[in-house]
């Protein structure tokens, strides 16, 4: 008999243990929603400066294959070579006016 009411009065002390942790967990649920909790103000800006999200078309999106792709070019188009001769001449124009 003194080891069953043992065993009860373990049960009973782990079921309080169990009650406390879940009442814990809801207290820190209950931190946690009034962290996010925010106040809400109406907004400031007018309705004609917010932009609107348009919706994506769908039919203008390309299938992602090596086909269609497109090598990547790295220079700026309007690069030439630099023209070292006639900087040279340039400079020493220059120099010699001096």
């Amino acid at each position: 008999m003194k080891v069953n009411r043992l065993n009860v009065n373990r049960l009973k002390v782990n079921r309080l243990k169990v009650n406390r942790l879940k009442v814990n967990r809801l207290n820190v649920n209950r931190l946690n929603v009034n962290r996010l909790k925010t106040s809400f103000e109406p907004s400031t800006i007018p309705a004609s400066q917010l932009q609107t999200i348009q919706p994506f078309n769908h039919s203008t999106l390309q299938p992602f294959n090596p086909s269609t792709l497109q090598p990547f070019n790295l220079q700026p188009f309007n690069l030439q070579p630099w023209p070292k001769a006639t900087l040279r001449e340039q400079t020493f124009k220059a120099r010699s006016e001096k």
